[in-house]
């Protein structure tokens, strides 16, 4: 973890958080992003929130609260799973972006090649996209 704090403007201050090294957006210490995830200079995400695989988070789009974004798994993840059955992995082209002024929270679950822009605010127990789950 960070000795950096950071204000999420969520009510809660600042926060021990860090800039990820993909993009250098904020990403707070309590979050959940893989590596390989680009979160731009000015998006963020925190809370609980989780976001793997080949995902761009860019302009002001915040991901926080307990949502997960998932996008199609990255070349050294070995495998996919959809439902209960395992498959090799397969390349897709289609990134899963969430941009503009989006704000994701809640319970809320976005899956692989899913594309957000503009002012969306998405907050309830249900997903987007495919149900395709990377596994590292």
């Amino acid at each position: 973890m960070s000795d950096a704090l950071h204000d999420f403007l969520n009510g809660k201050g600042k926060v021990p958080s860090h800039l990820h090294e993909n993009g250098g957006g904020w990403v707070a210490d309590t979050a959940c992003v893989q590596r390989e995830v680009y979160v731009g200079p000015d998006a963020e995400v925190f809370d609980t929130a989780r976001v793997y695989g080949d995902v761009a988070i860019i302009d002001s789009a915040r991901v926080y609260g307990n949502s997960e974004v998932k996008g199609f798994p990255l070349p050294h993840d070995l495998f996919r799973r959809t439902t209960d059955l395992l498959f090799p992995w397969v390349p897709v082209e289609k990134k899963t972006i969430i941009s503009g002024s989006v704000k994701i929270h809640g319970n809320t679950k976005i899956y692989a090649g899913t594309e957000i822009s503009g002012n969306a605010e998405l907050s309830f127990d249900g997903h987007f996209g495919q149900a395709i789950e990377a596994l590292s």
